[in-house]
């Protein structure tokens, strides 16, 4: 049997320490990493845009007892108004006209017995100036059309202000962001993501605008509508 010396024991386990010590510093370079620095804003676009199209809503009437001479008298109105309309440059394909309606009448006192009917169509009229929309209005009325409302107001190039108002966004972003790295002593980087959500306000309908002389001197303004898109934007700092 043969045997190690106590001394060569003493000269091993150094080693074997100094070994084992390899591994350790492996595992601690790989967990460093460099993380990115970043600025992150948000930012605002809005386009002020003012109604190119309108929208007539008006009701023909009739009041009787034979149906038939009610729709006869609501069809003549109809007609009427839409020739008058097409003096005005408004096509068929602006003027959509919805079914008859027909409802009975009745007297309740001294009991309930049918009086007679109403006979009721809606014309539906789509505008493209607001000048033609004032003299619509005294057209339908000529017509013998009693029942006529505003309806809605659109805007027709709304995708076209929609992206000017998201490059107005972007742009405000990218001030912001400016301002806030070099305040820092920094150098504002490349945009690393962008985000966009949008909103887009309701179209009112034209209003009347009346003098407090006279009824004469009233005038129909245009609704505006402020379309905007916001953005939110990370950029790197360098």
């Amino acid at each position: 049997m043969k045997y190690i010396h106590s001394s060569a024991l003493t000269l091993l386990l150094p080693l074997l320490l100094v070994g084992c010590d390899f591994p350790t510093n492996l595992s601690t370079n790989a967990a460093t990493t460099t993380q990115l620095e970043y600025i992150e804003v948000s930012g605002l676009g809005e386009i002020e845009a003012t109604a190119d199209r309108f929208q007539i809503r008006a009701s023909a009437e009739a009041r009787g007892q034979e149906t038939a001479a009610l729709k006869a008298a609501v069809d003549q109105k109809i007609d009427a108004a839409t020739s008058k309309l097409s003096t005005l440059g408004i096509t068929p394909s602006d003027i959509r006209a919805l079914s008859l309606n027909m409802q009975p009448e009745w007297q309740w006192q001294p009991k309930r017995q049918l009086v007679g009917y109403q006979a009721q169509r809606e014309l539906i009229i789509e505008i493209d100036s607001l000048a033609t929309y004032t003299k619509a209005l005294q057209v339908l009325t000529d017509a013998g059309i009693a029942n006529i409302r505003p309806g809605e107001s659109h805007i027709s190039n709304t995708d076209a202000l929609a992206e000017q108002a998201l490059q107005l966004a972007v742009q405000n972003a990218q001030r912001k962001a400016r301002i806030l790295a070099q305040s820092a002593g920094r150098t504002l980087g490349k945009a690393l993501v962008i985000q966009e959500s949008s909103t887009h306000n309701g179209m009112p309908a034209p209003v009347m605008m009346m003098e407090a002389s006279t009824q004469s001197d009233s005038f129909y303004s245009a609704g505006t509508s402020t379309i905007s898109r916001n953005v939110s934007v990370r950029f790197k700092l360098d």
